[in-house]
């Protein structure tokens, strides 16, 4: 069986409804570890009981090849790594410790802050004289916004003995910021007996 739903708190409301529909019970769902965008989606999952797992590109891409299947859309590569969870039974996934999600939403919004920033300093060069004192607006609130994340970031670090830990073992950076990104994910994560189309929003699922 096969569900799409949008990679979104109501998606993930409906999938758990569909599940629920079927009697799946407690299911093992397979994601490829391919980036951010399922992260949510993998806790909503881990959190409600269900074992997830992370797994190298590589694999999959090696039993789809052993399956002599050549076509690719969303739905034949979310039945691909369906029945790869099913007959490989990859190890499960647990995720980081809450105080290391807070910081990694912290660095994950200073980095979207930080390139912000650097894209209105461009425009300011090129900008035409009436629209320089919004640009120059703008900027003063991202320093302000950036700051603050900066400042968070640094007290989660001081409040945590593990974080203190790992930012000292992290030394050779020269900010705290920059320190943390060790602490930072692996690289995962579409799910993929719900698989997230690339830039689409949307997961599809299927049941092996």
């Amino acid at each position: 069986k096969s569900k799409s739903v949008s990679n979104s708190k109501e998606g993930f409301l409906i999938l758990s409804q569909w599940l629920k529909k079927h009697n799946a019970g407690p299911v093992h769902a397979c994601m490829e570890a391919t980036g951010n965008y399922g992260d949510e989606l993998a806790l909503y999952l881990h959190d409600a009981g269900h074992t997830v797992s992370i797994v190298n590109p590589a694999r999959i891409k090696g039993f789809a090849q052993s399956e002599l299947i050549r076509t690719k859309n969303d739905m034949v590569d979310a039945g691909i790594i369906a029945r790869f969870c099913l007959a490989m039974n990859p190890e499960p996934w647990s995720p980081p410790a809450p105080a290391v999600r807070r910081m990694q939403a912290i660095a994950r919004r200073l980095d979207a802050l930080v390139a912000m920033r650097t894209q209105e300093l461009n425009r300011l060069g090129v900008a035409h004289s009436l629209v320089e004192p919004s640009i120059k607006q703008h900027l003063l609130y991202l320093d302000f916004e950036i700051e603050k994340l900066k400042k968070q970031m640094r007290s989660e670090i001081d409040d945590d003995p593990d974080l203190r830990n790992k930012q000292k073992g992290s030394s050779h950076h020269n900010t705290r910021h920059k320190r943390f990104y060790n602490l930072r994910y692996p690289r995962r994560a579409r799910l993929q007996e719900v698989r997230e189309r690339p830039g689409g929003g949307r997961l599809h699922g299927t049941c092996a």
